[in-house]
């Protein structure tokens, strides 16, 4: 953040120690969610598609992208919320605000998690019709073994990840004992 406005704060000697040390705090927070900001933004850029049309977004989802972006300081998981707004873009209907909350909690290992256990899949096919729009991908993840054991872990899922899936809400683990 702005050295100068630093020097200011702690210059001021009508501003408390502890004053000092929210408004140094809060100028840090401003500056760095700005710059989280900027990365995204950045990467958005890089992989819009020539044809998007920005002012198609809604104002509301944006906002709320926006203020989700500013949070978001791990690397991976910038990339991931650059391409989202890059393809919300293209097709403003594309992600759900509850869907960018639940991406803003989420740390990247979580979201490779969540990709490994989507690669299992069920894919529904309209016979008389060839494209891409009749095309449903339906989650299974039901594993049998003749031991009746399953680890997620030989997917790279440990337990404590699956927990954390489920707080997330993207899945629900229901364990029957058969």
């Amino acid at each position: 953040y702005d050295e100068r406005l630093k020097r200011k704060i702690l210059d001021d000697n009508q501003i408390s120690d502890y004053h000092k040390a929210m408004l140094l705090s809060s100028n840090g927070c401003t500056a760095r969610e700005f710059y989280n900001q900027a990365q995204i933004l950045g990467i958005a850029i890089e992989n819009m598609d020539e044809e998007s049309k920005p002012e198609d977004l809604d104002n509301d989802w944006l906002h709320y992208f926006m203020n989700a972006a500013s949070m978001i300081s791990e690397e991976q998981m910038k990339n991931t919320f650059g391409l989202l707004l890059a393809k919300a873009r293209e097709d403003n209907s594309f992600c759900s605000k509850s869907l960018l909350h639940t991406l803003s909690v989420m740390n990247s290992q979580r979201a490779k998690d969540f990709v490994n256990l989507s690669r299992f899949s069920y894919v529904r096919m309209d016979e008389n019709s060839i494209s891409d729009k009749d095309i449903s991908y339906l989650p299974v993840i039901f594993f049998v073994h003749s031991d009746g054991i399953f680890n997620y872990k030989d997917f790279g899922i440990g337990n404590q990840g699956m927990v954390e899936l489920e707080r997330l809400g993207l899945i629900t683990v229901d364990a029957v004992k058969g």
